[in-house]
């Protein structure tokens, strides 16, 4: 009986936990022109260098990471679908409807308004 009692609990949190994710995934369109990268760090470190008056560098950096195929221009008004998010680094990873890979995007560039 306790064997019954252990393995229905772990499947109803199975259960919960699965409900919890599938809500987490939010939809949202992209406000203004961004990248998306595949690495998040590129993200992150091309935010830095704009941050830090470094323009030229992220400029570069950015074209860099088109040109390599790391990351890839999302127009304003794309429709996205969270998959993950960083709340502290302010990144969230989406993916468009259909596309099968996910990038990383800073979360600023979102609106969950349509």
């Amino acid at each position: 009986m306790r064997n019954v009692l252990i393995g229905t609990t772990l499947l109803a949190a199975i259960v919960c936990g699965a409900a919890a994710q599938a809500q987490a995934r939010e939809a949202y369109r992209v406000k203004i022109p961004t990248l998306g990268c595949v690495d998040r760090h590129i993200v992150q470190h091309m935010r830095n260098l704009r941050e830090e008056n470094g323009l030229l560098a992220a400029d570069s950096l950015a074209q860099g990471a088109l040109d390599s195929g790391e990351c890839t221009p999302l127009p304003a008004g794309m429709l996205v679908v969270e998959e993950d998010s960083d709340i502290v680094a302010g990144l969230t990873q989406v993916r468009a409807p259909g596309v099968p890979g996910a990038v990383w995007v800073r979360y600023a560039t979102l609106s969950e308004d349509d």
